[in-house]
């Protein structure tokens, strides 16, 4: 949070100027007849995305009638989750590398397959076609 504060004397001239940037959230409370005026400026920040050109996945076929082939370019241990339309997991499985993954009891529909490692998280789309 910045803040800007701002003092005037009775004739309304500011008197004084000061800002201060509060890394966490401060409370200020005004005195009794205190001709001072508080602008509050609250910063937007964002999530600042790493990209990893070194990782890839693919799924294939896409779509598929509940057999498909995952294929991750690094072949290290990795979690596979698949997330149904509602978000409820619905497959949770170590991957060694290449790894033919079975849903032949899911449902058609659209799926989202989140792959986890060491080196961050790969998220795709996965339609299944009965």
């Amino acid at each position: 949070m910045y803040l800007q504060t701002f003092t005037y004397d009775t004739n309304n001239l500011m008197k004084s100027r000061t800002d201060k940037d509060y890394a966490t959230s401060t409370t200020i409370k005004p005195v009794d007849g205190d001709s001072t005026v508080y602008y509050y400026h609250i910063g937007i920040t964002g999530i600042k995305q790493i990209v990893n050109n070194n990782v890839q996945l693919n799924i294939y076929p896409n779509p598929n009638n509940g057999s498909f082939v995952i294929e991750p370019s690094i072949a290290t241990k990795q979690t596979m989750q698949v997330y149904d339309v509602s978000g409820k997991v619905v497959l949770s499985q170590i991957l060694n590398g290449k790894t033919t993954i079975d849903a032949s009891s899911f449902s058609g529909g659209i799926y989202n397959v989140s792959i986890i490692s060491n080196e961050g998280v790969i998220n795709k789309r996965l339609v299944i076609v009965r």
